[in-house]
């Protein structure tokens, strides 16, 4: 048979007809009107052209370029391309394009309303930047097939079923069909019977019910694929993919990929299910590679006889519930956060996964057969406290093998002393497995610690033992003696971090900035005539006693201040002035135990007025001062915590000097001292990141001195005069302070008593200008020791 080409501009008596027929037959709730029949032909329709609907069968070639066309259906090895153009569902049908046997069909920049449907064979429909929507106006009421793209047989379907479908930066948006009593063909955005599909280029799929529903009909091909790239499908009140099988054994291979999107109205991402149980087999692979996903994946074993096998790889997440997975791989990067309690079958979690349990709001239950670890990560959520804490939980049904990290982040938990401990872990089978504890589990003042009981669970524990004992497995067991019931061993004591060390730290380096002595401003001069300005520095390094025998305290202070005279009476014997502080204290706290440490930080400044009078035997001192400090404290792989706090702190001191004698032109003197140091100090109360409170107490107290100082005072008529001096001083603080994590209050080992050896001199030039220095140590009870040094100097005029 010879070709002819037809073109649809050039056929002036078929369009009356077309017209017609379609006019007529669009009254029949059946018919479908094919205005243009090609039969191994060609036709081309162009801008303005009369809508017709065609059919082509054989070799036919229709090419549809700017034009509008009703139904088209095509068979054989037919070739359909559009450009521009727009299809139109013909009368109450609700297909726009219907694909059989080998025919190919592609669109670019196209609109279609109604349904792409490819009947079977060796199919091909190619979309590109184009636009199918499926409403159910003008459709039969009894209908109840609405479908974007449908790989499906029709009334007569039969014979090979690998057709295949590519949507590329195309929208689908399809109601639900009129007659909604049949969900597995109502409101579906692509609908795989047989082939293949792929979504790619930020197609938009958007279905009243499913986005995507995969049912292998009995004579399809083994296995069905869909392939969903950088597009999104949504669904409006079913899964965004379900695979719903109709009986034979089957596979199903789904991919979603780079940042894709599915959106379920069911909560579903995936769901595996049908109404009533079916005969053959399906198995599903469900692979998430590069995209971020939040919904459910489902699988009913009372209704599907299969397997469904989730994969997350390339930076994949996943926020959902698993139910009833057959098998769960997490690696490459990805992450698994669940939402509420979850099952799978076999776990294998890869040296770069990560299996988030919650997010703290809720605690989860991870329910698995088996488990095998390569590495990756463990993420629980723990109220860290006693061994009743709610907890995240992994329960391994069978066996554990492998190595996986453990990373435990406190939900609110105030910090307990542990037993047996908090269960994270609990292994039904061998536990072969070895679990690390990554970062730091901190509540409270505790550390804890991830630690394998005898009976192959693994728990937190505030304490840190040697490893687990057998004897609270069984203490029946030879090697375990018997509780004395009158004198039982002490358990080991909970494992205080350093952090709170630092804490501790801070609040006493705060206490300590501003005080100083009358001498530390006025250098030991009797009285003088003139106003004097005076400046000073000192530098102190203090190791108190460990905490609780845990925790070893370094505190380094250093400060300047910075003072005049601002009036003098009494003809120079007494004075006021006003005075400035800068100070600042860094801390180190390590704990004996685990080798951790955290630093503290202390910063920030003080004004304050004093007023002495003084003769050559007797002085009287006061002395007030504001300040204000920004503290920090840093924890080994925690947070910077950041708080502030605010000091008053007032001074009253009284000295009396004797002679005792002379050496040369040096006269000495012996002078008792007697010195009263009011605080009142307020820190913040704090909420750290893991949820621990953190406030002070103990703040305000009054503390002494009492001092004897030997001074040797030597008199110049020409050059410097210089006065050495030998001090001892014994310092008595009158309460401990002490710093609440939560509801547990933590003191430092700070000695009530000090006591301080110190030497130095002072060099005074008649021009007016004079300086002093001095270095002191100092013990304490419980082991405290410190170091200090100073530097001062003053002008008169």
């Amino acid at each position: 048979m010879n070709r002819r080409t037809v073109s649809s501009t050039h056929l002036p008596t078929l369009r009356p007809l077309a017209a017609s027929l379609l006019l007529a037959l669009s009254t029949l709730p059946m018919g479908i009107a094919f205005a243009g029949d090609l039969d191994d032909e060609s036709a081309v329709v162009n801008p303005g052209d009369t809508p017709e609907a065609w059919r082509l069968i054989n070799n036919s070639q229709l090419a549809v370029v700017g034009g509008k066309t009703l139904r088209i259906s095509a068979g054989g090895t037919s070739t359909v391309t559009l450009e521009n153009a727009e299809v139109v569902r013909s009368g109450t049908g609700y297909t726009a394009v219907e694909l059989r046997d080998d025919a190919i069909f592609g669109a670019v920049n196209s609109r279609f309303l109604g349904t792409i449907q490819l009947d079977g064979g060796n199919s091909e429909a190619r979309l590109e930047n184009s636009e199918v929507i499926v409403t159910t106006a003008g459709q039969a009421p009894s209908n109840t097939v609405s479908v974007g793209v449908d790989l499906s047989s029709g009334p007569a379907g039969g014979g090979a079923r690998t057709s295949s479908a590519r949507i590329s930066g195309t929208t689908i948006r399809v109601e639900d069909a009129p007659d909604t009593s049949q969900p597995y063909n109502s409101g579906l955005g692509v609908r795989l019977l047989f082939g293949q599909v792929d979504i790619l280029n930020k197609s938009h799929i958007v279905a009243a019910n499913v986005g995507a529903l995969l049912s292998g009909t009995v004579s399809a091909p083994e296995r069905l694929r869909l392939s969903i790239d950088d597009s999104t499908l949504e669904s409006g009140h079913g899964a965004a993919i379900h695979v719903r099988p109709l009986g034979s054994d089957k596979r199903y291979d789904i991919t979603v990929s780079n940042g894709s999107q599915l959106i379920g109205g069911d909560g579903n991402l995936l769901l595996v299910a049908r109404e009533t149980p079916a005969m053959g087999r399906a198995d599903v692979a469900f692979t998430v590679d590069n995209a971020r996903l939040a919904g459910n994946i489902t699988f009913d074993p009372g209704t599907v006889n299969g397997t469904l096998d989730v994969a997350l790889r390339n930076k994949a997440q996943i926020d959902g519930r698993f139910f009833n997975v057959t098998s769960a791989s997490i690696d490459d990067n990805s992450t698994w956060l669940l939402t509420g309690d979850s099952s799978v079958g076999r776990l294998a979690l890869g040296s770069t996964g990560t299996i988030g349990l919650g997010d703290g709001t809720t605690f989860n239950t991870l329910t698995v057969d088996s488990f095998t670890g390569d590495g990756g990560t463990l993420a629980f959520n723990t109220q860290l406290g006693d061994d009743t804490s709610a907890s995240d939980k992994l329960v391994i049904t069978g066996d554990a093998n492998g190595q996986a990290n453990v990373r435990v982040t406190n939900a609110g938990g105030t910090g307990a002393k542990t037993d047996r401990g908090i269960e994270l872990i609990d292994i039904g089978g061998a536990s072969n497995a070895q679990f690390d504890l990554v970062g730091r589990a901190v509540g409270g003042q505790y550390e804890y610690f991830l630690v394998k009981d005898a009976n192959g669970n693994w728990y937190l524990r505030s304490d840190l033992a040697a490893g687990p004992d057998p004897c609270l497995v069984d203490p029946s067991l030879p090697e375990c003696k018997p509780v004395d019931p009158i004198d039982p061993v002490d358990p080991p004591s909970p494992v205080l971090r350093p952090e709170a060390g630092a804490y501790l730290a801070n609040q006493f380096a705060m206490d300590q900035l501003l005080r100083h002595q009358w001498r530390d401003r006025q250098g030991g001069s009797t009285a003088i005539d003139g106003v004097r300005g005076w400046a000073r520095v000192d530098g102190t390094q203090s190791k108190l006693s460990a905490v609780e025998d845990q925790l070893d305290l370094r505190v380094d202070r250093s400060r300047l201040q910075l003072g005049a005279d601002v009036g003098v009476f009494d003809n120079g014997r007494g004075r006021v002035g006003v005075m400035g502080t800068l100070a600042q204290s860094s801390a180190t706290s390590r704990s004996q135990l685990t080798g951790y440490s955290a630093r503290g930080k202390v910063e920030g400044g003080a004004l304050g007025v004093y007023g002495n009078w003084n003769t050559d035997a007797l002085y009287v001192d006061a002395s007030v001062q504001r300040g204000q400090f920004r503290n920090r404290v840093q924890g080994e792989g925690l947070a910077e915590e950041r708080y502030d706090s605010d000091i008053w702190q007032s001074s009253l001191e009284a000295g009396y000097r004797f002679d005792i004698g002379q050496i040369g032109n040096t006269a000495l003197r012996l002078q008792p001292e007697l010195q009263l140091v009011y605080t009142d100090a307020t820190t913040d109360r704090h909420t750290e990141r893991n949820g621990t409170i953190v406030r002070s107490v103990g703040d305000d107290g009054l503390s002494g001195r009492l001092g004897l100082r030997l001074q040797g005072e030597s008199r110049a008529t020409v050059g410097a005069a210089v006065s050495p001096y030998l001090a001892v001083n014994w310092y008595r603080d009158g309460s401990s302070n002490g710093m609440a994590f939560d509801d547990d209050v933590l003191q430092a080992s700070l000695p009530r008593n000090r006591y301080e050896v110190s030497a130095g001199g002072r060099v005074e030039f008649r021009s007016g200008l004079s300086g002093w220095g001095g270095l002191g140590v100092m013990r304490g009870d419980h082991g405290y020791r410190e170091a200090t040094a100073n530097l001062g100097m003053s002008y008169r005029w």
